[in-house]
């Protein structure tokens, strides 16, 4: 979010607690094709993160995530959902 603050063009995201945030961010957000990544706030390598194609997989998802606890014994408190960025990873 500094990186946007600062008028640098970045992935949209939303750190959600609870399934009606995650709603609420896709309308607003009205990806097409439908590609959001789920994934942990907290977490190790690729533990728990989900490349969603629909908003049913996306809500599996933000379930699986929210209130697990995660390989570092940390409780996740939510889901970070991401717009899924497509290019080259460095």
């Amino acid at each position: 979010e500094t990186v946007r603050k600062a008028g640098i063009r970045a992935v949209k995201q939303i750190m959600a607690n609870c399934w009606l945030q995650v709603e609420e961010f896709i309308s607003d957000f009205s990806p097409y094709p439908f590609r959001v990544v789920a994934k942990p706030n907290f977490g190790a390598g690729s533990d728990d993160v989900f490349l969603c194609k629909s908003k049913d997989e996306l809500k599996k998802a933000f379930i699986t995530i929210n209130g697990k606890v995660n390989s570092l014994g940390i409780v996740n408190d939510g889901a970070l959902v991401q717009e899924f960025l497509e290019g080259t990873e460095y």
